[in-house]
Parts: structure tokens; sequence; C-alpha cells
């Protein structure tokens, strides 16, 4: 009788636990997530070219599009370097650039995500890495990884830094209508249903 309670009680004990510890996952997931989101500044481009981007999650993603150049007398950028033809006059606002990747707590990373350079057209596996108040001003820095191989041997590293109230001012998110996705991107078909609807 004693041992059959001990062996109740165990189960009981181990059942907690577990479903604690997926609490645990859970809740550690969303709070990562929310530490990616926001408003990002981009590191200069080969054109000498900063931009706002905004990260949103979807289904546990994070999901990055370019919000606004920040360079005086710029104009609008088009998707000129877009291998398909239909897309070169696209505007690069409201490209949804940096897509797919989740946050991997043994790694303590987000990876298994693609970006893709409006430079040269093409895309790149991408991993992110977030920098809590390492920047030179105390700001957060992401530091992303665009790889051409899926382990990252090939690789070019750079950083987005969290982007200060007075750089936002006035800014807001996009409304979805006006967001482009990649046909590759998990949420792509989810997104054009909704637009159609």
């Amino acid at each position: 009788m004693i041992f059959k309670i001990f062996i109740l009680i165990a189960s009981i004990f181990t059942i907690n636990t577990f479903n604690n510890a997926q609490a645990f996952d859970t809740d550690n997931e969303d709070i990562n997530n929310e530490l990616i989101e926001g408003f990002w500044i981009t590191n200069k481009s080969s054109e000498g070219i900063k931009s706002i981007v905004y990260i949103f999650i979807k289904d546990d993603k994070a999901y990055g599009y370019i919000l606004k150049d920040i360079n005086e007398n710029s104009k609008e950028r088009t998707d000129i370097n877009n291998p398909n033809m239909d897309l070169k006059d696209k505007p690069l606002k409201g490209l949804v650039y940096l897509y797919d990747i989740e946050f991997d707590e043994d790694e303590n990373e987000w990876n298994e995500g693609k970006i893709y350079n409006p430079e040269n057209g093409e895309t790149y596996y991408a991993t992110a890495v977030l920098e809590q108040g390492s920047g030179l001003n105390g700001e957060d820095i992401l530091k992303i990884n665009a790889s051409k191989d899926r382990y990252g041997l090939f690789n070019n590293t750079f950083e987005w830094s969290r982007a200060k109230s007075e750089e936002i001012k006035d800014l807001k998110p996009l409304n979805d209508n006006d967001i482009r996705f990649f046909p590759d991107s998990d949420i792509y078909e989810d997104f054009s249903e909704e637009k159609d609807d």
C-alpha cells in the first residue's frame, strides 16, 4: 500500500515538473521574441545608405522589413537587383528581407532563417545574436550572420543597432497590405490569402 502511494506521488511530481518545464520553455521563447521585436537601424550599405527595419513576430518566428531609408535626399529605392524581372520595379520599402528565423535556446541565437541582399539580389542563410546594451551608447546590438552555406563557413557578419525613440518619431509599422514576402517564406501563403480576403 505504501509503495503504491509512493508511485502515485512520484507520478504526480513528474507530470507537474514536465508541465512546468513546458511552460517555462514557452515563456522563455516569448521573452526572447519580445527582445528582438521592434525598430532597428542597419549598418551602411555599399551605397552608404542606412535603413530603419521593423522586426515582428509571427508563429514564433521573426521577420524584418525595410521601413524607411534615413539618408538625406535619398530617393525611394526599388528592388532593381532582384533576379525576378517582374519584381525589379517593386519598392524596397515593405520588403520582408529577413525571414523565418527562430530562437534556438540551446544556441542562444535565432537561426534557420534567410536574409536577402537587395544590393546583389542574392539570398543567404541567416542567424542572429542579440547583445543587449553592447553598443557605444548602451543600445542593443543585433549581430546578423549571412552565409551562402547552411553551416556559416562562408559568411559575412553585420550589426544592426536598436533605434532610439527620436530616430523613429512618428514612425509606425506598416499595414499587412504594404508588406511583401518572398515565396519561400513560411508565411508567404498566409499573408497572400489574407490579402485576397
